[in-house]
Order: C-alpha cells, then structure tokens, then sequence
C-alpha cells in the first residue's frame, strides 16, 4: 500500500502510468542508516539460531526480517497493546478506516440496501444500496470507531512490519541457549555500528528516502494500551529473560513472507559461539563447517568457539604443606653439609 501523497503522483493515462512506474519504482541498493533507541552503537548485540538459520546467513549472506504476522504465530500477545488514536479527530479517524477498508472482517464489508418500494425490483433496490462498511463506521460512537481503527491498523502491521530479534544482555543466557540454540545452534555475536555498516537493501527508488530501519529495545510490561510505546516493541513480562532488541521496518513494498537484506558477513559479525551442549564430536563437525562457509564469503577472521557457560570447572586437591616443608628443608640441610665436606660456605 504505496502512501496517498504518492499515489496522487501517478497519471492516470495508461502511458504516463507506465512510465512513472518504470522511472520512479525500480528498485536501487542503498545503505539504510539505523535509528537507535535503548541500544547504543557498539553494544553487543547476540542473536541465537539454529544451524540452518546460520547456514543460511552465512550461505545467502543475507539477515531475513520476517513480518510480523509469524512473530504473532509463535506469541499471540505479540501487538497486544493498542493504540489509542486521540491525537485524530472524528473525520481523520473515518477517512483513515476506510483507506485500511480492505482489511476489515468480511462482514463489515457487505452491502446495506433499503427495502424495496412498491413494484421496485430487487436489482434496482441494490443500486441504491449504501456500503454497510461507510455505514458502520458512520454510525459509531468515537471509542467503538477508535476500535475498529486500532483492529485495522493492527491487521496492516501484521503484513507491513517486519523485524529480526536480538538479544542484548552482556553475559550468555542459559535459557536463551535451551530455547533458541540448544542441541546444535550457535549465537551470532554483533553490533548496531556492524549491522549499519554490513547491511544493503534493494528499494523502489520511489521509497528511499521512506524507509527507516530502527533498532529498539523491546519494554517488558502487561498492558492494554501502549500508551507513547510502538505496540510491537511490548512483550509480556514473562519473556524478560530475553532482553530482546528488534531491528524492525514498517515496509508497504514487500510482497513475499519476509524482508531480505543483503549483509556483509565479515562486517556483521564478530564471533560465533557453539552452543554449549553440544557434545564433543558434534563441535568439531560443527565448528570445521562454519569455518568453511565463513572463508567462502571472505569472513575467515570471524572467531568460530564452543561456549564456556557449562565447562566443568577445575578442582584440585590442596597441597599438603607441611609435607612440602619438610622437603625444603631436608634439601637445605642436605646442600648445608654437603658444601661442609666440601670446604665451602653454606648460602
């Protein structure tokens, strides 16, 4: 869904259309500038994934923002919290529900008509009839009409936002790793300053300078309104062990499942860390693999290692000092009487 103010630009005669399409909506690589928000430049940013997940960053060099429709798949609190719409009037309100008409229920889309007159057929009836949509909306009392505008608005995020998921603690998480990266999975060891200076993205020209990429931190709380807070960065409290930041994008020019970025592998990444439960055998098997696909892409300076986090400290049975000292000092009695046979003074 391309802005209003830009689908006033377009001729309506089927050439000039053509050829404002052809100049203005061609796709060009840029390199989007990040807007930061509760994360700083080169804070450490780790991302736990599977290995197909990572073969395919890797293989494809390319970071896959999903919509957020599948985020929703996995959590649907995910966008719980709404909004309010209180800086719209009555009329903006309307005129906005009925631009996102196309994604209300098909039962608010069906046609109202008046009963017919006298000998009126029911076809002549039905071209009077009026959208039950326009109608509904109409006839709304100003809370029920911010409903359904938050309900329409929710529906356009759910194919328009897209956005990858990053984890912002400064020390591993055992239960990020048991989730995300357990058996055979890695953390992708990053930054905001890497992934601004990794990432390229192909773009109807048209939208350039409409595109925004932010990465934020995502707020832990439980409410039914988000308030000055964007509703896809609320979580529910019970996911605060994820300290989760999200590199996000509102995107209308999408038309597959997901947002694909072009990503310099050896500028994103810092180091790739095996997940800590994976058994001896498999980490070579593992580490030997990535460290083949990292010098493929020109990234072999990357740091490939097993985690530490469940490395069986050492212990070690203390040392009997007595014992030792009396081994020093028979072995300075023994020099003591040997430099005395000898002639010599003792040190």
């Amino acid at each position: 869904m391309l802005p209003d103010d830009i689908v006033k630009q377009i001729p309506t005669d089927p050439a000039g259309s053509k050829r404002w399409w052809d100049d203005n909506y061609k796709s060009i690589v840029v390199s989007p500038k990040l807007i930061l928000n509760g994360v700083t430049k080169h804070q450490r940013l780790r991302r736990f994934v599977d290995l197909p997940k990572l073969f395919d960053l890797l293989k494809n060099e390319r970071l896959v923002l999903p919509r957020l429709r599948q985020l929703m798949e996995r959590d649907p609190f995910e966008c719980f919290a709404r909004k309010r719409f209180d800086h719209l009037d009555r009329p903006e309100l309307e005129t906005y529900a009925k631009k996102l008409e196309y994604l209300a229920p098909d039962s608010a889309k069906k046609y109202f008509c008046p009963p017919p007159s006298l000998g009126e057929n029911i076809w002549s009836n039905l071209s009077k009839g009026e959208p039950l949509f326009d109608r509904q909306i109409h006839q709304m009392t100003l809370e029920d009409l911010k409903e359904a505008v938050w309900y329409l608005e929710r529906e356009r995020l759910k194919n328009h936002l897209v956005c990858s998921c990053w984890y912002k603690g400064a020390f591993e998480s055992d239960a990020m790793w048991k989730i995300y990266a357990s058996q055979l999975g890695v953390s992708i060891s990053s930054s905001a300053a890497r992934m601004e200076s990794a990432m390229k993205l192909e773009i109807p020209k048209i939208l350039v300078n409409r595109t925004e990429f932010k990465l934020a931190a995502v707020q832990y709380d439980n409410p039914k309104v988000c308030q000055n807070q964007e509703p896809w960065l609320i979580k529910r409290k019970a996911f605060t062990h994820e300290k989760e930041v999200r590199l996000f994008c509102d995107v209308p020019f999408i038309f597959g499942p997901q947002l694909e970025i072009q990503i310099n592998i050896a500028k994103l990444i810092e180091e790739i860390v095996i997940t800590p439960f994976a058994a001896a055998w498999q980490v070579a098997g593992i580490k030997g693999a990535i460290e083949a696909l990292l010098k493929e892409v020109g990234a072999r300076r990357v740091i490939v290692r097993q985690s530490r986090h469940m490395r069986v400290p050492e212990f070690g049975w203390p040392p009997d000092t007595k014992a030792q000292n009396e081994v020093i000092t028979n072995a300075i009695e023994r020099n003591t009487l040997a430099r005395a046979l000898i002639g010599r003074p003792a040190d």
